[in-house]
């Protein structure tokens, strides 16, 4: 009978078992949590990565979708190719009498002081003093989007037997609250044919 009283005495944990314990359970929810944050910061350096790029994007897409509608593509300083001024003239102006010199202009700004750019937009449709003024920027502004470099091959113009292209290439960087990460983005755009 007193074999059974000390037996159930000795049931339970001791203060050097619960003090074990918790420090393993401690020190798995500091390793389980730490990671569980860097998998969020990583998540949003991602998203925000993203969205830059999809801006990029968007500013090619839209000079593409004009380009390859319009006719007339040529580099605005007529010697050099790769350039980094495309002009050219939108669809329904090509050949239009009443509008002969209405061009749609897209080009590559650098700031001489930060050595960022941007993609930039002029249209004598809205603006007849292009290019001296009336440029509008497309991409977001430079403290998130640092277009690094951009130029447009002009080929194939002047000549009836080829198709008239334009290939663009740009490298820049995407700038983020926890860094800066690089991209390249490129795209040929090929005139359609009426």
């Amino acid at each position: 009978m007193l074999r059974n009283k000390t037996l159930k005495k000795n049931k339970g944990f001791t203060l050097v078992e619960m003090l074990v314990a918790t420090g393993v359970f401690m020190s798995v929810m500091v390793v389980s949590v730490s990671a569980l944050i860097t998998v969020i910061d990583v998540n949003k350096r991602n998203q925000s990565i993203k969205t830059v790029v999809d801006n990029v994007s968007f500013a090619l897409d839209e000079m593409s979708r004009n380009m390859r509608t319009g006719s007339g593509y040529r580099c605005y300083q007529p010697e050099t190719n790769p350039c980094q001024t495309v002009v050219f003239q939108p669809y329904g102006y090509a050949g239009n009498a009443e509008k002969p010199d209405n061009y749609l202009y897209y080009k590559y700004e650098e700031n001489p002081v930060s050595g960022e750019g941007n993609i930039e937009q002029c249209d004598t449709k809205i603006n007849s003093s292009c290019p001296a003024s009336g440029w509008q920027s497309i991409t977001a502004p430079t403290d998130v989007v640092n277009i690094k470099s951009m130029n447009f091959w002009v080929m194939g113009t002047g000549e009836v037997s080829k198709q008239s292209r334009v290939l663009i290439a740009l490298s820049g960087a995407a700038i983020t609250k926890t860094g800066t990460s690089s991209f390249e983005l490129q795209t040929t755009v090929s005139q359609r044919s009426r």
